[in-house]
């Protein structure tokens, strides 16, 4: 269960969240990552104390702002490479 609400998150919401991170570059974000590690503990049903990396480690997910760094640092590979050919 906690899988495939992660997984629809993963698929429906962050995408949304991350949309043209390539272009307009890497922000923290405070507010989305409040947001998403809210619902992460919403979907746990663990107290909003809970420990933020146990919360992770538990949904196997890692922060947003982490993937888009992630983005980013593709996009910039895939521009590098159609430059050189």
């Amino acid at each position: 269960m906690l899988h495939a609400v992660s997984n629809l998150l993963d698929k429906l919401i962050e995408s949304i969240l991350n949309y043209s991170c390539e272009i307009l570059g890497v922000n923290e974000a405070v507010k989305l990552e409040n947001t998403h590690m809210h619902f992460c503990k919403y979907i746990l049903g663990v107290r909003s104390q809970t420990n933020s990396n146990s919360v992770y480690v538990e949904l196997d997910r890692y922060s947003l702002i982490i993937r888009r760094i992630e983005r980013v640092i593709k996009y910039c590979f895939k521009v590098v490479h159609v430059q050189n050919i």
